[in-house]
C-alpha cells in the first residue's frame, strides 16, 4: 500500500474516516454539531484488499473545547487482528480549531509499519483566501515544504480531519433541495476537490440495536485511485441535532471499507 493510496484512504475512512462567498458569510463548518459538547465516538473498520478480508482497525474520535476559547478534535486508528500481522498502523491526526470555529493547525504523525512520516498544515485567513503552509517529515527529513493559497469563494477548505467536523453541518429538520457542498483538502503539494450530496433519507441500525433516521450522503472525490469517482464513498449520520456519523461505505482502487459506529458518549 503506497503513502498515497494511504492518504486517500484515510479521507475515505475521514468521510465518516468526509461542508462558497467569503469564510464570514459561508463557513459552515462553524455550524457543526461537533462544537457543541466534548464528545468521544469509537468504531470498528472492515477492508477487503485482494484475499485479505476481515476486520482491520479500531477508531477513537474525540472532540471538545481547548483553553483561550479553542476547539480540538483528535483521531486514533489501530490496526487490530490479522491486519496488525501483515501491516500495522499507528495513525494520529489532531486539528486544533480557533475561537472563531475554523481550523488553525493540522497534524498527522503516522508510524505503518516502519513508516514513520508527520505532516504539519497551518492554515491562516485573509478574507475568502486560505494560506495552508504544510511540512511532511518522513523518518526524521524533510520531505514538503510547500505553500497553497486557496480561494474559499466557491469551496471550503479544510483539513483530513475537519471532513468529519464538516459532514455534521446539515440542516436535518429541512432536507428538501439540498444543494451540494464542495471542499478543497490539502494534502502536501496537491490540493484534492471533494463534493457531498444529501441523497435522501433512510433508516439505519444503531450499535443497540434500535433503528433511526439517517441522512444518506454521496461523496465524491475526483482522483484516480478511487474506484469511481461519483459517489466514491457514502456516508450515513443521524437525522437529529447531534448528527452522529452511523456508518461509511467506500471503494478505492486498493480495495474497500466499512466503517461502523460501535459507540457514542458525550459530556
Amino acid at each position: 500500500m503506497n503513502i498515497r493510496s494511504k492518504q486517500l484512504l484515510i479521507i475515505a475512512l475521514l468521510a465518516l474516516l468526509p461542508i462558497g462567498g467569503m469564510w464570514a458569510q459561508s463557513a459552515r463548518i462553524q455550524r457543526s454539531a461537533a462544537f457543541e459538547r466534548k464528545e468521544v465516538m469509537k468504531y470498528k473498520v472492515s477492508f477487503k484488499w485482494g484475499l485479505l478480508r476481515g476486520k482491520l482497525a479500531n477508531i477513537t474520535l474525540t472532540s471538545g473545547s481547548a483553553s483561550g476559547g479553542q476547539y480540538f478534535s483528535q483521531l486514533t486508528l489501530r490496526t487490530t487482528g490479522m491486519a496488525e500481522t501483515f501491516y500495522p498502523m499507528r495513525d494520529t491526526l489532531e486539528t486544533l480549531y480557533g475561537a472563531n470555529k475554523l481550523p488553525r493547525r493540522f497534524e498527522k504523525r503516522i508510524n505503518d509499519d516502519g513508516y514513520r512520516a508527520q505532516d504539519v498544515i497551518t492554515f491562516t485567513y485573509n478574507g475568502d483566501q486560505v494560506r495552508a503552509q504544510s511540512k511532511q517529515r518522513v523518518n526524521g527529513n524533510l520531505e514538503i515544504d510547500t505553500t497553497l493559497y486557496l480561494s474559499s469563494a466557491n469551496a471550503e477548505v479544510i483539513d483530513m480531519l475537519s471532513t468529519l467536523m464538516l459532514l455534521r453541518t446539515y440542516d436535518f429538520v429541512n432536507t428538501d433541495n439540498v444543494a451540494p457542498v464542495r471542499v478543497y483538502i490539502p494534502l502536501g503539494a496537491d490540493k484534492h476537490l471533494v463534493e457531498y450530496v444529501y441523497d435522501g433519507v433512510e433508516r439505519i441500525q444503531m450499535p443497540d440495536g434500535t433503528k433511526r433516521q439517517a441522512m444518506k450522503i454521496n461523496i465524491n472525490v475526483n482522483d484516480k485511485n478511487f474506484k469511481k469517482k461519483r459517489n466514491s464513498v457514502t456516508a450515513w449520520i443521524t437525522r437529529d441535532k447531534e448528527q452522529v456519523p452511523v456508518k461509511v461505505v467506500s471503494e478505492i482502487s486498493i480495495g474497500s471499507a466499512v466503517i461502523d459506529l460501535v459507540s457514542y458518549t458525550k459530556r
